[in-house]
């Protein structure tokens, strides 16, 4: 019939917490510039041990996909009725694709990592602070990507070693006990706007220390992290949690709808700065 509307198609992210996410903004901006404005981008706050019922449920609504942050990437990623090769190594999913009445599992922390960085890491010698799953994500990245060397540290040494071990790189119990060129902060420290730079340091064994020459922060919020302040007093380049978002959306974006989006139009959404490139 002549102005019948079409329903909505769904996406949305799913975390706890999830409100201080961008990627509404950001999603629905990318959305609107490819001519899909029939399609909707929601924030839904599950909270942990409820993840894979509702994620259920979605799909037997009708729901296109989810995007996936802490908690529950480690869960997406057992879920799935398929995973893509990083989701299968690294354990964790970022992005949830519905179809045919099966989940698929993908992360795209991988490449979105990848492509945020401003220099090739081949050859490099990187740290990654974390090993939940966007820890895991970097480090399979960097590795996967010719790091000369890449280890994991993490406040439970235990889960360092896991990891380590899964993806044959190594544990430390010091993140800068020796020359290092990157260092990708993974964990939560810093979402906390109130957290000192000095103590959130602290937290991730670097009280004292000096930046290496490249920093990653996947960590975003209003005001610049600790990290990031960390990195500036010292002059070395620096990659936020924005830029690594909006490359991370982006190619959840062309999962689920076959169009490759701007990531001008993304970056406008959320703030983000583009970064000096390494072509």
């Amino acid at each position: 019939m002549q102005g019948a509307r079409r329903a909505a198609r769904l996406l949305a992210v799913a975390g706890w917490p999830i409100a201080h996410s961008r990627s509404p903004q950001m999603m629905q901006a990318a959305l609107a510039d490819v001519g899909l404005r029939d399609w909707r981008y929601l924030r839904l706050p599950i909270p942990p041990g409820e993840f894979e019922g509702v994620v259920r449920a979605l799909r037997d609504l009708g729901y296109v996909g989810l995007n996936v942050t802490i908690p529950h990437k480690l869960a997406a990623a057992r879920l799935a009725d398929e995973r893509s090769e990083a989701v299968a190594v690294t354990g964790a999913a970022n992005t949830l694709h519905f179809r045919d009445g099966r989940v698929f599992a993908e992360n795209t922390d991988v490449a979105g990592l990848l492509d945020a960085l401003p220099i090739s890491p081949r050859g490099l010698a990187a740290v990654v602070l974390g090993a939940g799953g966007a820890g895991r994500a970097a480090a399979y990245a960097l590795r996967s990507a010719g790091a000369a060397q890449v280890r994991v540290w993490n406040r439970t040494p235990e889960r360092a070693r896991e990891l380590a071990q899964a993806l044959a790189i190594e544990a430390v119990t010091d993140p800068l006990d020796r020359p290092t060129d990157l260092l990708v902060n993974a964990t939560s420290v810093g979402l906390d706007p109130n957290l000192p730079m000095q103590e959130a340091l602290a937290m991730l064994g670097l009280a004292g220390r000096e930046p290496p020459p490249l920093v990653v922060d996947l960590v975003y919020g209003a005001q610049p992290t600790p990290l990031e302040r960390w990195a500036r007093r010292r002059e070395v380049r620096f990659v936020g949690g924005l830029e690594v978002l909006v490359r991370q959306g982006a190619r959840s974006f062309e999962i689920w709808t076959g169009r490759v989006p701007s990531l001008a139009v993304m970056r406008a959404a959320v703030g983000a700065a583009q970064v000096d490139r390494r072509d």
